[in-house]
């Protein structure tokens, strides 16, 4: 007889039946389910999550503290906080470094809580308790072993925790946060590279060995003993049930533990927020300085990257002429030259070809499969699959109803058909055989009507003949019997002709009618059925996405307020809607860039116009597009923005394209507005704007100043043609303005020179 199940056995048996297989489980499943779920389910939920991390926490409480009590309740206040926080957080891959980080702070906040009781007590037993920390000891090493861990970037503590402190491996530790193999491997030599460099900093200097067996010891300390797990679930089930304060619920230590951690993390975000404000209002403070300096006439320029070009260069150094009325002003030498000019912009790469893909299904559905965002895919590949499980029992119900629909639509026909029947039965047999009977009825009658008017008439003729057997009186009787038999036989006939005949006819047909009607109804229900079941099936199908052309795998991000990614939308496990889109294909061998360029450069920019094209990623590549549309109105500024410059969104073509090209990925584009090869071209700097025409200050062979008016055409921003008014060979003064006393640039106006008033400048 098979013994009963009991103690661990009967555990993992309601663990399997109620979550499955836990290590198929993530975090942020399991807290999940601890949010969602009730009773049991909810219990073992969170059990299974002290069960996956609880040792981590209780090491590294019993790292922090020396008293093993006080490490217990550190270890409960931080799964109490998980509880409490639970609906909060947004886990994305585990929830190891969170745990590490509040049993760190539970721990310190333990501790200053002992110190500050110790410090109520006497000054011997002060000194005695403190008497054996020893912070350059290996206990020592541990604590600062785990609070620089604390301190390390997110992306080097969580591989370190999962791998050092929960001694997942590689594989695992990349299974649960998500990240290739390589990078976790890349980041834990990071992760504990810095943390020997902050060790060796606290002037605790750990050797390699030593640092490894540190991190060993820490792994290979005991696991949380079963009572104290209990308790923390237990625990943490009162939080769900409303039931924190309740009596014998949470110890009161761990309760007041929890509250000032509580509190700490509340005074900590907000310290954050004012730093970030402080930060903020520094960066609005210094925008609005930039922004008052330029509009005051401050020089402020941003450099720039040109393609470097073959042949003399355009703009020289300025040189000084010490003579004449120009002073130590500097000069500039007019040259002819390549003179190239651009509209500068940024931008991201897009598919010129994105296929996007949605679901067909109605309802809501789950995705039980999903490739890989930014796998490369090739038409008609699986890519998606959607829970069927639904719909297929709703296409079983359905067939069962269709096939009901179909045999009373066969029964109706056979309903029709012999009500049909029944009309010609009693045209062509009931009415022709009664007509036939009733004319053989009033034939006999005739006959026995003249055989009875003989025989009165022999009677009357020669009485003496009937020997007083038949009265005269009885042979009168019998022929009234059968005159009226004759009548009676003649109006049957006519009742037959006139009424009874089409009463039954128009009774029949009627019937014939009705079934007929009956038959269009059960028909059209099973037509219905048909299509709804036709309908499923074709659900069903649409279960299972293929790639409806090549490209590579890119999941849709849903947009929260604001224009805000909200995070992930589409993965395994994720749930969408009909006509929602999954994900899309773009085709990267078809590639364009999305650039945006100032209003003060759309003007120049027309369709068909050559562009180079710069990508970040590879930067020591230059590829070359051309504009192929130019969006008629410029982009929707965000309120919260303080920029009033509009941009125009410009569909730059990549004509060869790149084996690493990805959408999203940033480019610079510069959209060639005019290439000319041997032109007169002056710095800008060397033009004055005055009554809407362009000057110069030409410097005289006897040093003497000439302004002369000018007509200029592109410009680079740095550089402008002058089609009329200079010769090469000539000098002009940079700056012009400096010549003019000040009466005369307020007489002016010229106390903010406008740009050339001809120049096609950027």
């Amino acid at each position: 007889m098979p013994k009963p199940l009991r103690g661990d056995s009967l555990k993992l048996l309601r663990i399997l039946f109620n979550l499955g297989t836990i290590g198929e489980l993530t975090d942020g499943q399991l807290l999940q389910r601890f949010l969602d779920r009730e009773g049991e389910s909810a219990e073992l939920a969170f059990a299974a999550l002290v069960e996956r991390h609880g040792p981590m926490v209780l090491r590294t409480c019993r790292a922090v503290l020396r008293d093993g009590h006080e490490a217990e309740d550190a270890f409960q206040a931080t799964f109490q906080i998980l509880a409490r926080k639970a609906r909060g957080l947004w886990v994305r891959d585990s929830l190891g470094p969170w745990l590490h980080a509040v049993a760190i702070r539970s721990a310190r906040h333990a501790r200053s809580e002992a110190a500050r009781r110790r410090r109520a007590e006497t000054r011997a037993a002060r000194s005695v308790a403190w008497a054996s920390v020893d912070a350059g000891g290996p206990e020592g090493l541990g604590e600062a072993l785990h609070e620089e861990l604390g301190r390390l970037p997110e992306r080097y503590r969580a591989a370190v925790v999962l791998c050092c402190l929960e001694g997942l491996s590689l594989s695992q530790a990349a299974q649960r946060l998500g990240w290739p193999q390589g990078t976790v491997q890349s980041r834990l030599a990071r992760g504990r590279q810095r943390l020997r460099e902050r060790l060796a900093r606290r002037g605790l200097a750990p050797s390699v060995g030593a640092f490894g067996a540190a991190l060993a010891s820490e792994r290979a300390q005991a696991a949380v003993p079963v009572a104290l797990a209990e308790a923390a679930t237990r625990a943490a089930m009162s939080v769900t049930a409303g039931k924190v304060a309740a009596a014998g619920a949470v110890p009161a230590a761990v309760l007041l533990l929890t509250e000032g951690v509580l509190r700490a993390m509340i005074y900590a975000k907000i310290r954050m927020l004012a730093i970030a404000g402080l930060t903020a209002a520094g960066l609005a403070t210094g925008i609005t300085v930039l922004a008052q300096a330029e509009r005051d006439g401050t020089d402020v320029r941003v450099s720039r990257v040109h393609e470097p070009r073959k042949g003399p260069s355009r703009v020289e150094s300025p040189r000084v002429d010490p003579q004449g009325d120009a002073g130590d002003r500097p000069v500039h030498e007019v040259r002819s030259g390549p003179l190239t000019a651009t509209a500068v912009g940024r931008g991201n790469l897009e598919s010129a070809n994105n296929l996007e893909v949605r679901s067909e299904v109605e309802g809501q559905v789950t995705i039980t499969m999903i490739l890989p965002e930014g796998t490369k895919v090739v038409k008609d590949q699986l890519v998606c699959e959607l829970d069927a499980t639904t719909l297929k029992n709703d296409l079983a119900n359905q067939q069962i109803a269709t096939e009901r629909a179909q045999a009373d639509s066969q029964n109706a026909i056979k309903t029709r058909e012999m009500a049909e029947v029944e009309v010609q039965c009693f045209k062509e047999g009931t009415f022709p055989h009664e007509e036939m009977s009733l004319q053989g009825d009033i034939e006999l009658a005739v006959a026995e009507l003249e055989l009875a008017r003989e025989r009165l008439e022999a009677i009357k003729d020669h009485p003496e003949q009937a020997l007083g057997l038949v009265s005269v009186k009885e042979g009168e009787v019998a022929v009234l019997r059968a005159n009226l038999a004759l009548k009676k036989a003649e109006r049957a006939l006519e009742v037959l002709r006139k009424f009874t005949y089409g009463l039954r006819i128009t009774s029949l047909e009627g019937a014939v009618e009705t079934a007929k009607a009956d038959e269009l109804a059960k028909m059209s229900a099973f037509t219905l059925e048909k299509e709804k079941e036709e309908k499923l099936r074709r659900m069903i199908e649409k279960c299972r996405i293929f790639a409806p052309g090549n490209g590579i795998v890119i999941y849709h991000q849903e947009e929260g307020r604001f224009g805000s990614q909200e995070g992930p939308s589409i993965k395994e496990g994720a749930t969408v809607r009909e006509r929602q889109m999954i994900f899309k294909l773009p085709d990267i061998d078809n590639m364009r860039v999305d650039a945006k360029l100032p209003e003060s450069m759309i003007a120049q920019v027309r369709p068909g116009m050559p562009a180079r094209i710069r990508v970040d990623a590879f930067p020591n590549s230059l590829l070359s597009g051309e504009v192929v549309e130019i969006k008629p109105l410029p982009d929707p500024k965000l309120f919260f923005s303080d920029q009033d410059v509009a941009v125009y969104t410009v569909f730059i073509e990549i004509e060869e394209g790149h084996e690493g090209l990805r959408p999203g990925l940033t480019a610079s584009v510069e959209v060639i507005v005019a290439d000319l090869d041997d032109v007169i071209c002056v710095p800008v700097r060397a033009l004055l704007h005055d009554g809407g025409k362009d000057h110069v200050a030409v410097k005289t062979p006897e040093g003497a100043i000439e302004w002369r008016e000018v007509t200029v055409g592109v410009s680079d921003g740095e550089t402008v043609e002058i089609t009329q008014g200079l010769r090469v060979g000539e000098q002009v003064m940079l700056d012009p303005i400096g010549l003019l006393s000040e009466e005369e640039v307020r007489a002016r106006g010229l106390d903010h020179p406008a740009p050339p008033a001809g120049a096609e400048s950027p």
